[in-house]
């Protein structure tokens, strides 16, 4: 099918050229975020997307967040003259940046939305971080404390998410809600899946795309699953 839409790539290619020219240009960026200057030529031309991580680097190298860029949510610390501060300056401002947006750790397990894999996320460590605001954190009901993101990996729970996409992880998600959809550890695999209770005790793993039969866990073994977290929000490159 062919869209008569506008290519979303431009419109990421677009802010993403307007917070780098905002904060110094292309090489003072490349180098701040560690980013080749031809890759970052290759993003800001709408030639490639860009990788999740990477553009996590970027975005805070220029005093802004992912979802600024991918969104278009605009937020750049200007000084009190209007203009927008350079790099080393936002910097020096860094306290005043965390007022209004939270460092969310991206881990390195991911979490697999396939047959499972074998990771115990509670032991690993953050290889990045990602800037969300925390009024849009709160607008999905998850505290900045209990955020935590995760990579999913495999095709189970296609169409809704897929190989590749960045989730939300919601740890102080309370009681487990049927149907929502969770990241847990069965059997030391990590997997995600949404989550039907039965009337007779129990639940079942249900995969959203049908080549994946669901696994009904009994009541007495209910104790061998380990909810980590409820999937709060899913997004993806275009």
């Amino acid at each position: 099918m062919v869209s008569d839409g506008p290519d979303p790539l431009l419109g990421v290619a677009e802010r993403l050229r307007r917070v780098v020219d905002a904060a110094g240009g292309r090489r003072a960026v490349a180098k701040a975020a560690d980013v080749p200057l031809s890759s970052l030529d290759r993003y800001l031309g709408a030639k490639s997307e860009v990788p999740s991580l990477v553009l996590g680097r970027i975005a805070i190298a220029c005093n802004t967040s992912a979802d600024a860029v991918l969104f278009g949510h605009d937020y750049v610390l200007h000084g009190s003259d209007g203009k927008p501060l350079a790099i080393a300056e936002a910097k020096a401002l860094r306290p005043l940046e965390e007022a209004d947006f939270v460092r969310v750790p991206f881990l390195e397990v991911r979490a697999s939305a396939g047959r499972g894999r074998a990771s115990v996320p509670a032991e690993t460590m953050a290889a990045d971080h990602l800037l969300f605001s925390r009024s849009w954190l709160r607008s999905l009901n998850v505290l900045p404390e209990d955020a935590e993101m995760l990579l999913a990996e495999g095709d189970s729970m296609s169409p809704t998410i897929k190989d590749g996409d960045m989730m939300l992880v919601d740890r102080g998600y309370g009681e487990v809600i049927h149907g929502k959809i969770y990241a847990l550890v069965v059997n030391d695999l990590v997997v995600v899946k949404r989550i039907n209770m039965l009337a007779i005790g129990g639940m079942m793993l249900i995969s959203d795309n049908d080549r994946y039969p669901a696994e009904t866990i009994r009541r007495e073994d209910v104790e061998r699953v380990s909810f980590q977290g409820r999937i709060a929000w899913y997004g993806r490159a275009i």
